[in-house]
């Protein structure tokens, strides 16, 4: 089945060739009036010019049916370019929605990350008086470099996508 717009185009190719053709055959018949002029046929003559003056007004209608079909044609572009657009903001508030709550989810990683060094922050010292201070490492180095680093990563995340944001603003 043809498109709307593959119709459109169509329709303003049929027209305008219909109207090339009738301007031309009007040009036919007035050549043919001047020829039965010249010759003395005056009827004839007469009968030429009104054929030549009907295809000229054919031809007239035809050009004005082509240029609605044509602009027809520019505002289902026009339309089309409208819904694109429409996409496209609907697109891009989806990414900023996801982009917030990726944040959150950072967030909420990062101050589990606190709360886990903020546990074994606190039994290290337990270990550390129950040990006598040793100094071995314990698991609550661990926690708070892995608290370090969830926390390095999501101040980059942040920023990367804050970076990216300002772009997409900035390029809209």
């Amino acid at each position: 089945m043809m498109s709307e717009r593959e119709h459109a185009e169509r329709l303003t190719s049929i027209f305008g060739r219909t109207a090339d053709v009738l301007a031309h055959s009007a040009g036919l018949a007035e050549e043919h009036a001047q020829r039965d002029e010249r010759l003395g046929r005056l009827g004839h003559a007469a009968r030429e010019r009104q054929a030549a003056e009907r295809a000229r007004d054919a031809a007239q209608l035809a050009r004005l049916r082509a240029a609605s079909w044509e602009e027809l044609f520019r505002e289902l572009d026009e339309l089309e370019r409208r819904a694109d657009e429409r996409d496209r903001r609907a697109d891009e508030r989806e990414r900023v929605a996801d982009d917030r709550e990726h944040a959150a989810d950072e967030r909420e990683r990062i101050a589990d990350g606190r709360e886990r060094a903020a546990d074994g922050s606190a039994a290290r010292r337990y270990d550390d008086r129950a040990l006598g201070s040793s100094g071995a490492p314990h698991r609550s180095e661990a926690a708070l470099r892995h608290a370090d680093e969830a926390l390095a990563y999501a101040r980059e995340r942040v920023s990367r996508l804050a970076a990216e944001r300002q772009a997409r603003e900035e390029s809209a």
